[in-house]
């Protein structure tokens, strides 16, 4: 029970601050090796409580342990790791941008300046996305695929390479236009068939990150060190000759 109470400690001081960064994985190493201790340390109770002399058929009541361990398990994963990639961070900055969520975009940026000032920005974004996407489509003609009232339906943020720095420090993320087309395909050689194909129309700006080390002075050990990723800025650069909003 000493073991016990002192693990649960343990996990609760030092894992869950850095539940949001890249000790994920180690979080998660110990909180599967917390759970067989303790299922271990059911059975071997019961065990020993059989030899004795008490009575059968309490061993059911180990499945007791399943339900716990599907809920922290679950819990665990809906917010472990949330900003331990550029991948994922991006994916929560794009969600509150198209949700209109200032407040949560906020706390991913690298250098705050308040949900107004974030607002601002993005409705900058907005204008600039809009306006490309009504002259692609008046330039494409009919049927295009765009859609100017919904412009999150034409974007794409791809991750790239940088040309520069350290890939595991920096990150950058490509803000395209897209389109779905129809293209001509085969299955097996043989028969004609259609699918789906993504058509990149332009790119837009692009979207930077970085990974900065987790402030951990007030958990019970500052080491290891744990590293988030946050968004550096958003850069849309409209075309030549068109005014930025």
């Amino acid at each position: 029970m000493a073991a016990e109470a002192i693990a649960l400690v343990l996990l609760a001081g030092a894992g869950l601050p850095r539940l949001g960064g890249d000790a994920t994985g180690a979080i998660y190493l110990a909180l599967v090796l917390f759970f067989a201790a303790w299922a271990t340390q059911a059975i071997d109770a019961h065990r020993r409580a059989v030899e004795g002399g008490a009575a059968g058929g309490g061993a059911i009541l180990l499945l007791a342990l399943l339900p716990v361990a599907v809920v922290v398990f679950t819990g665990f994963w809906l917010v472990g790791g949330a900003s331990a990639t550029p991948a994922a961070t991006l994916e929560r900055f794009v969600g509150a941008w198209r949700d209109d969520q200032p407040a949560d975009g906020e706390r991913l940026l690298l250098e705050p300046a308040g949900p107004a000032a974030l607002s601002v920005e993005w409705r900058r974004a907005d204008a600039i996305i809009h306006d490309r996407i009504v002259v692609l489509a008046a330039t494409l003609g009919v049927g295009p695929g765009l859609h100017p009232d919904d412009p999150f339906a034409d974007l794409e943020f791809r991750l790239v390479d940088r040309a520069d720095g350290d890939p595991g420090e920096r990150a950058v993320a490509e803000v395209l236009i897209v389109r779905q087309v129809v293209a001509r395909s085969s299955f097996l050689g043989l028969f004609p068939t259609a699918v789906q194909d993504t058509q990149v129309l332009e790119r837009l700006g692009e979207v930077r990150l970085r990974a900065v080390r987790l402030d951990l002075s007030g958990t019970i050990s500052a080491w290891p060190p744990t590293r988030v990723w946050r968004v550096e800025s958003l850069e849309l650069h409209p075309p030549v000759g068109v005014k930025d909003p």
